[in-house]
């Protein structure tokens, strides 16, 4: 069985539910960056698209990616309440 998506750090923050909990994802933006680029750099190579779509899907793919890293390095906060949670 492989490590699970997420470590947590309860311990160190006094248990489950503690202030200032935190977890770290096993996630490498950058990796996936790389990736998808290549991907769209092999179906620009067969002709899948034209070098102007390549140019179109790497710049989404570019604001997509930013979007990614300022989401990841963000703070995450669970509602303390189930009141608190927004529709």
């Amino acid at each position: 069985m492989g490590s699970p998506p997420f470590k947590r750090r309860d311990e160190a923050e006094g248990g489950v539910g503690a202030p200032n909990q935190t977890m770290t994802y096993n996630f490498d933006a950058d990796r996936w960056y790389e990736n998808q680029r290549a991907l769209l750099e092999q179906r620009r190579t067969r002709g899948e698209i034209t070098a102007t779509e390549f140019e179109e899907q790497l710049e989404r793919l570019g604001e997509r990616y930013d979007g990614m890293l300022q989401r990841l390095n963000g703070p995450f906060e669970l509602p303390m309440k189930p009141t608190d949670r927004q529709s």
